[in-house]
């Protein structure tokens, strides 16, 4: 779990996921500031604030191939000093 520390004061980051092959298992953004767990899929855009106390800090679940044709890209992206 961290911050963006040196995200630009009051930037937004944006999470991007594409998969490939048969769908993954895990993966989920995890927001524990606030309880939440949110499933990533492809056609989702995440916009978070990843650098304020209180609400920033994140991680990703443990991404578990369902095959090895199984595969997911994130593109992530943000706006650092």
């Amino acid at each position: 779990m961290h911050y963006d520390s040196q995200n630009t004061e009051d930037s937004w980051s944006a999470l991007i996921v594409f998969e490939t092959g048969s769908p993954y298992f895990g993966g989920e953004y995890l927001l524990p500031q606030c309880r939440l767990q949110l499933d990533a899929r492809p056609g989702c855009l995440l916009l978070h604030k990843s650098q304020l106390p209180g609400v920033g800090l994140h991680a990703n679940n443990c991404i578990r191939a369902n095959g090895e044709e199984s595969h997911r890209v994130s593109l992530v992206f943000y706006n650092t000093r």
